[in-house]
């Protein structure tokens, strides 16, 4: 149950962030979002000590970056992490 209410927490912080142009529906324990440039979110990300997956080089997976969700603690520090890089 905390992996559903983390995942629609994240769901919904993530909306607000300009670098993020989709969040596609999940029932798993990541989400997939389409960014404004994988590559260099990815980089940004993996600089603050947060591993997430680029997955840009699959099919049909342009600019995606795949977030696997967290603890409530890891979740909050990729939120500010996400507030400190939207530029």
């Amino acid at each position: 149950i905390e992996l559903i209410s983390e995942r629609k927490m994240l769901e919904q912080e993530l909306k607000q962030f300009d670098f993020v142009t989709k969040i596609y529906p999940s029932d798993a324990n990541f989400l997939l979002i389409i960014v404004d440039d994988a590559n260099k979110r990815y980089n940004q990300f993996l600089k603050a000590g947060i591993v997430i997956r680029d997955r840009s080089s699959l099919k049909g997976c342009k600019n995606t970056l795949r977030i696997t969700i967290g603890t409530p603690e890891e979740n909050i520090n990729f939120i500010n992490v996400c507030k400190s890089i939207d530029l």
